[in-house]
């Protein structure tokens, strides 16, 4: 009788930690949604800027803690993306930090569908910028 109360805790007090260590596991993967406003963009080719644009971009970062990043317009065109890399932190030469995620893009009028980007996300700078190619490059900022 002890034989079976002892394993009958020992199989709850292994049901508990599980739980416990899966409860942990899935709040340290969730990733908080924000929001960040653009007023300017500009077009950069071969690293040359264009000259900026007024702008009224609304970028919402892991929205309904999706990962993914939601961008969108004043006239109301909402594009969505979707993470399919880690983001990784970097510096530039002049020792600006940002960080690098690998997105899929589901629509835009500089891609195709399904397409995969890179966002450039500068908080510091309170610069983002859309890496379409290695000659070209959206950048959002005020």
């Amino acid at each position: 009788m002890l034989y079976l109360l002892t394993n009958t805790i020992i199989v709850m007090m292994k049901k508990i930690i599980l739980f416990i260590m899966l409860l942990v596991q899935s709040l340290a993967f969730t990733q908080e949604s924000f929001i960040r406003k653009y007023t300017k963009y500009r077009f950069l080719f071969e690293n040359q800027a264009e000259k900026s644009k007024e702008a009224n971009i609304t970028v919402v970062f892991n929205q309904n803690n999706k990962e993914g990043i939601t961008t969108y317009s004043a006239s109301g065109k909402k594009v969505d993306s979707y993470e399919v890399s880690d983001i990784t932190e970097h510096k530039t030469k002049e020792g600006y930090k940002y960080q690098l995620i690998s997105v899929i893009i589901i629509e835009s009028k500089w891609t195709f569908p399904g397409e995969k980007v890179f966002f450039q996300f500068f908080d510091d700078l309170d610069i983002l910028r859309l890496v379409l190619s290695s000659e070209l490059t959206v950048e959002y900022y005020n």
